[in-house]
């Protein structure tokens, strides 16, 4: 089971990547980018724990399923505010992590 430290990095180097090539922030220096999108993707990372706290192994609801990870990729990919992107693809790496675990996520609950 992934961690606070895990997702908040997984989230921040997905973020970093997606904020370098972002075309509305493009105007900005690269580094500015690189921290913007590590920062705000990483925190993005937290959120499903935070919406539901991982209280027992069988935690996971709405906030963690597959329906919220295809929901917030859809909504990353379709927005053209560089934050909302950001906050979706941080959220969906967590997803993404606690997907690849023996409990998985539900479908929707």
């Amino acid at each position: 089971m992934s961690n606070f430290k895990q997702h908040f990095l997984t989230g921040s180097a997905v973020g970093c990547l997606v904020a370098a090539y972002h075309p509305a922030i493009a105007h900005l220096p690269l580094l500015q980018r690189l921290l913007i999108g590590g920062l705000v993707s990483g925190a993005a990372a937290a959120l499903p724990d935070i919406i539901e706290p991982a209280t027992s192994p069988a935690h996971r609801s709405v906030a963690h399923s597959f329906s919220a990870l295809g929901l917030s990729l859809h909504g990353g990919f379709k927005s053209q505010i560089p934050i909302l992107t950001l906050v979706s693809v941080g959220y969906a790496s967590h997803l993404v992590l606690d997907a690849g675990t023996p409990a998985s996520l539900p479908w929707l609950s």
